[in-house]
């Protein structure tokens, strides 16, 4: 029983670290609470104090790792994607942009709805700027 409850205790770390890559944050981060609430309520019965409380203690720090890192992820992704939508130079929105814009306008005017597009070109902007 005691080899099986330290066995059992070494699947938890890839456990929790899936669910803060599968799921949303909040989700994963009431489950990891649970899974980590409910192998400390086990490894107490099963195994020594010692070793519970090492084992509850990497378990935390994994999971406050993963959340970490995921967090980092998105925001990352979050600034790669407004900079692939912007100009470097000016912060405004590039011509890929554009084509958006204007199938919006279409399915607005399809459906109705009143819309606007500016389009300004400023003229040996080099110089401007």
């Amino acid at each position: 029983m005691h080899i099986f409850g330290i066995i059992a205790t070494y699947w938890v770390f890839p456990v929790i670290v899936a669910l803060v890559f599968i799921i949303p944050s909040k989700d994963a981060l009431v489950t990891n609470g649970w899974i980590i609430a409910g192998c400390t309520f086990s490894a107490w019965y099963q195994l020594e104090w010692s070793i519970t409380l090492r084992f509850v203690v990497a378990v935390i720090c994994c999971a406050i790792v993963a959340h970490v890192a995921v967090h980092k992820i998105v925001e990352l992704q979050d600034r790669l994607k407004f900079l692939s939508t912007r100009d470097s130079m000016t912060g405004a929105l590039n011509r890929g942009q554009l084509e958006a814009f204007l199938l919006r306008a279409l399915d607005e005017k399809r459906s109705g709805t009143t819309s606007s597009i500016a389009v300004i070109d400023i003229d040996h902007f080099k110089q401007v700027n």
